[in-house]
């Protein structure tokens, strides 16, 4: 039996396939075995396990994260208000990847260890250039040099990869198009929320 499917995710695609054996297996003669060939359900298979593991190794990497800025930061509020804050260009990228029915992957989810990743090392030198500063001078003069000194540095690194991103969007080949998409709009989110939303934390703290 040949079964020929619309393009799907893999979950989708995998447990289709196990639906139908389940239910093959319930009509079919005594003396008849159901047994499927290799093909692309197992490549599938394969992929769903790799994504479940990427997404599993991206959740358990929060806590070493975690500890990493605590260690460095020896404050628990800053560690978890740059978690959070970082997070949530991940959380954007996959509200946007629902919105536009893009299907995580193996390789689409790449993209938010990218941006988190990215993210994060951005965090830890605005951080740390603006306690430098700040033992010098006011909240908003500490503020405004952090800025000035790792604006381009930051803003640079975050570019290249948004524009390198952008030549595997045009590619016509949609796992690797999604990637760029997707790289894309983590990337973007979390150049915007460093730029943004982190200097309204780091001047409440300080005003605190």
């Amino acid at each position: 039996m040949f079964i020929r499917t619309k393009d799907m995710p893999s979950e989708e695609y995998v447990a289709l396939i196990n639906e139908i054996v389940s239910e093959s297996e319930k009509i079919k003669p005594k003396a008849y075995k159901i047994n499927l060939l290799e093909g692309i359900h197992e490549y599938m298979a394969k992929e769903n396990q790799i994504k479940e593991s990427l997404i599993y190794s991206y959740i358990s990497s929060i806590c070493p994260i975690f500890l990493m800025l605590f260690i460095l930061f020896r404050s628990v509020t800053v560690s978890l208000v740059l978690v959070i804050i970082n997070a949530a260009a991940v959380a954007m990228m996959l509200g946007f990847t629902g919105y536009m029915g893009i299907s995580l992957n193996s390789i689409t989810v790449l993209a938010g260890s990218l941006a988190f990743g990215v993210a994060v090392d951005d965090s830890i030198h605005l951080i740390n250039q603006f306690q430098i500063y700040r033992s010098k001078m006011s909240v908003e003069e500490a503020i405004k040099g952090t800025y000035e000194t790792k604006n381009r540095a930051i803003i640079g690194t975050s570019l290249l990869i948004i524009f390198t991103a952008i030549f595997f969007w045009m590619i016509d080949f949609t796992p690797i198009s999604n990637f760029g998409l997707v790289t894309v709009v983590s990337m973007s989110s979390a150049l915007l929320l460093n730029l943004f939303v982190l200097p309204f934390y780091l001047r409440y703290s300080s005003l605190k």
